[in-house]
């Protein structure tokens, strides 16, 4: 899968073949709520300080879970598994989906793109991890990785620019 930065809020996951995988698109800067689209549609909101929830547009049940941690974390919930998505303590830009037993299911290398005033997502799957790598869940820590990268840039984002919700 790659991912590809197609304006300043919008990604889009392909395949390696090329074909459409599925997309990221935000609807504010402030990165509260978003679209994510893969075969289904799904909506992304801020559900509270530092916390995201994933529904199925339209629908009322949630699917995915993201909150910051205080020590910077995501941990990210879907159905009955738990992901944390962390930034090792390293100078080198890397973000890490790690699962619940601390292994590495992905990672995103972010480099600058001057001409979108946005950041670029190399994307590494783990081969051993395959089955968990659908394009929801990536699409869910690519959100993680933009937070991240807004957090390390000073931005003010719905995970830390008010904590009383």
């Amino acid at each position: 899968m790659q991912l590809i930065t197609t304006g300043k809020m919008a990604y889009q996951l392909s395949l390696d073949d090329g074909r459409f995988a599925g997309s990221l698109i935000y609807k504010d800067a402030g990165f509260e709520t978003a679209g994510i689209f893969t075969d289904t549609a799904y909506t992304l909101e801020k559900s509270g300080a530092g916390s995201w929830v994933t529904r199925k547009t339209g629908e009322s049940g949630i699917l995915a879970t993201c909150t910051v941690e205080l020590d910077g974390k995501i941990s990210v919930y879907h159905g009955s598994l738990s992901y944390s998505f962390v930034k090792p303590i390293n100078w080198k830009p890397r973000f890490c989906l790690l699962n619940s037993q601390q292994e590495e299911v992905a990672a995103f290398i972010p480099t600058i793109n001057w001409e979108l005033d946005s950041c670029n997502f190399s994307l590494q799957l783990n081969e051993e991890f395959s089955t968990e790598t659908e394009a929801f869940l990536i699409l869910q820590a690519l959100h993680c990785a933009v937070c991240g990268m807004a957090m390390l840039n000073g931005l003010t984002i719905p995970a830390i620019g008010n904590l009383n919700g």
